[in-house]
């Protein structure tokens, strides 16, 4: 009876429209995809109040930088280390642990800022504690979403997680500027941790296949550059990374820039902050579910070469616009141009990778994208007190630039071999039991 309604859930994104939503047919992916959605919201409400706070109490971008340093850092010293634990071990486990944590972490923060504890240094230690969870949680969930999606299915599984993070971008800011106004950032924080409760719970009921999985006694070194030899063997796979590296390193990290544009450059408050975040979120999400609705990956590293082009352009002129609708436009730009290369790149990568070598592969793009940043991120903050924000961040968009154009050639040929790649990884059978 169980399988005839999965089978009936899955014959609703078969065809048409819901082609794009077609991962939603599977049962686990569902207990996922819509706790995950709400715990997003309640994430982009805390990094709204969390940057808000920061500005208010600093007046700084350099203590912006180094709090964006502190929660993503970690993910450069920890993130390859996780995700070849994550491939030795079981990753339900690994992801509700760290869910559970990060819940802590989130009310922490609330009660400290509720009781008005909450100085720059504690939310310095909170931050780079939020960091390493976010090391160990990142690369093993999107292996763990692999694990559980059939091959055929996956571009919509990893589109789709992109989608929810980008409606979230879209949602919590804009919950967040209001909130914030209204009760002050403690709210937000404590909101936050709530959102973990129904992850927890759709966690707990996935029933994940059961893989072969390493001997647990093997060298985890030697599963390290396991994982770094077969991205070096693939030309394409280096310059996909490579590309993802070097937007991350020259502006991936402007939002965290955005408190100090809408209150000094728009003079603005929480709200309008709120709008610019959202603004980057709306056109992420819709580039999320163009990437969704394509049938497989052809042509898909032309597409994220193109998005990096097209981001890094936009970051060149953003920081010049006074007009506050014409700056939610361009940033409508880079959101959309952001996601087509950051998911075109990690579909590509997951879905070309060996089943056995998924979390060391996600762990990887995940240190490409989020570990690589924070450097910039910190650097950008302490010369914009120097030399003002505005020309670092046309510097960094000329810097993603000139990288975009060198590595594009390389990257356009991504996904030409993804049918044989995949039909060669669809050998791998996962066993019919469960946890």
């Amino acid at each position: 009876m169980n399988r005839e309604a999965d089978r009936s859930e899955e014959a609703k994104f078969s065809n048409g429209f819901g082609f794009a939503f077609r991962a939603l047919g599977d049962r686990n992916y569902r207990l996922l995809f819509w706790p995950q959605m709400l715990s997003l919201c309640g994430n982009w409400m805390q990094h709204t109040a969390q940057g808000w706070l920061v500005y208010r109490l600093s007046g700084s971008t350099t203590w912006l930088g180094f709090i964006t340093f502190l929660t993503l850092f970690p993910i450069f010293l920890l993130g390859l280390w996780a995700g070849a634990v994550g491939d030795r071990h079981p990753r339900k486990p690994i992801v509700w642990a760290v869910n559970a944590a990060a819940a802590i972490q989130a009310i922490l923060l609330g009660t400290l800022a509720l009781t008005g504890n909450l100085t720059l240094p504690l939310l310095a230690v909170l931050a780079l504690s939020l960091g390493v969870l976010n090391a160990f949680e990142i690369p093993n969930r999107q292996a763990f979403v692999v694990d559980l999606v059939p091959a055929n299915t996956l571009p919509s599984a990893m589109a789709l997680n992109s989608s929810a993070f980008n409606l979230a971008r879209l949602i919590g800011p804009l919950l967040g500027g209001l909130l914030i106004s209204w009760k002050g950032e403690a709210v937000c924080f404590l909101l936050n941790a709530l959102t973990y409760a129904p992850v927890l719970v759709g966690l707990a009921w996935t029933r994940p296949p059961t893989l072969i999985r390493e001997a647990r006694n093997g060298n985890l070194w030697r599963s390290l550059c396991e994982g770094l030899s077969h991205l070096s063997n693939r030309p394409h796979f280096r310059s996909a990374l490579a590309l993802v590296a070097t937007t991350s390193f020259f502006g991936i990290w402007f939002p965290s820039f955005l408190p100090a544009i809408a209150k000094d450059t728009h003079g603005g408050g929480p709200f309008t902050l709120g709008l610019m975040l959202s603004s980057v979120g709306l056109g992420s999400l819709i580039g999320a579910f163009r990437l969704a609705s394509l049938s497989d990956t052809m042509g898909l590293g032309r597409r994220a070469g193109l998005g990096a082009i097209g981001f890094s352009v936009g970051l060149v002129g953003f920081p010049h616009l006074s007009s506050l609708i014409l700056s939610m436009a361009v940033l409508f730009g880079m959101g959309y141009a952001m996601v087509t290369l950051n998911v075109g790149v990690n579909t590509l990568t997951q879905t070309l990778a060996p089943m056995e070598l998924r979390g060391r592969i996600a762990s990887v793009y995940t240190v490409s994208l989020l570990g690589v940043g924070p450097v910039g991120a910190l650097l950008a903050g302490a010369l914009a007190d120097w030399v003002g924000l505005p020309l670092v961040l046309t510097s960094g968009g000329l810097g993603a630039l000139s990288g975009a154009l060198f590595l594009y050639s390389g990257i356009s040929k991504g996904g030409t071999d993804s049918d044989s790649t995949q039909r060669e990884n669809s050998r791998i059978v996962k066993e019919p039991s469960f946890e």
